[in-house]
């Protein structure tokens, strides 16, 4: 009896986020001037910076910490949207712990599902020179992400906009004096992102491509493929359903 006592005391404070954050969310996001739609349910702390427009459409969901997730365990996600820029969610849309910086514009279409702890940045933050950094963001790169409708994106995976231009680097140059390059990256209906994937600058996935987990995606992936690898590679082309019918057919004529 003791013991049950002590494990509801010990679980208070995970019982009262889990059942009064979805309403305190749902007031700070729209104090925010954020705009939510219809059924918008937010478990944890996400903090929201910046002073650019937010767009969240009909049932939203999202756990953010307090071991609510075992894979994300305490890691909080979070939106980061710099004034001007825009960061747009559709419908049936759910997030673990996901972390969004948006410096121009991130779109998220309808019945997107990420896993836990994926980051989706669409900017390199920063000035590459420490002394400009100091004190000010000129300098700072960005181009947009598109992730389409019915994509899904596992765990820890990493979508990023930037890299350095190592086309003019040699022995003996420094490699923070190497200028960052920023290409615009898309995510086409239906793909599907393996866990601990990176998905570089400049790249299109296609439609219902799969990429296989801890893949590297520095090249484009082509529509209804298989992609694994370090730089991912396709192993695989997919059929339809009637073309691999034929084939069983014709295997078993054979």
């Amino acid at each position: 009896m003791i013991g049950k006592l002590f494990l509801k005391v010990a679980n208070l404070h995970t019982t009262l986020v889990v059942k009064l954050s979805p309403i305190v969310n749902r007031w700070l996001f729209k104090a925010k001037g954020i705009e939510i739609g219809k059924n918008f349910y937010v478990i944890g702390k996400v903090p929201v910076i910046g002073k650019g427009k937010i767009t969240i459409g009909n049932n939203f969901s999202m756990t953010s910490g307090y071991g609510i997730n075992a894979v994300s365990n305490d890691c909080q996600g979070a939106f980061h949207v710099v004034e001007n820029a825009v960061l747009t969610i559709g419908d049936n849309v759910g997030m673990n712990s996901t972390r969004v910086r948006v410096n121009e514009c991130v779109t998220i279409g309808n019945h997107v599902k990420f896993g836990a702890n994926v980051l989706v940045i669409d900017t390199d933050s920063h000035p590459i020179d420490y002394l400009i950094r100091r004190n000010s963001s000129d300098g700072t790169k960005s181009a947009p992400i598109l992730i389409e409708d019915d994509v899904w994106i596992a765990a820890r995976s990493l979508i990023l906009m930037h890299k350095r231009d190592l086309s003019n680097y040699y022995k003996g140059d420094r490699y923070r004096d190497q200028p960052s390059t920023a290409r615009p990256v898309r995510i086409c209906r239906g793909a599907v992102i393996g866990m601990g994937t990176i998905v570089m600058p400049g790249v299109t996935i296609g439609e219902g491509a799969i990429i296989a987990a801890g893949s590297l995606v520095s090249k484009d992936i082509p529509a209804w493929t298989f992609a694994v690898g370090r730089p991912a590679k396709v192993v695989k082309e997919l059929k339809t359903r009637e073309e691999a019918e034929l084939l069983k057919v014709n295997a078993i004529g054979d």
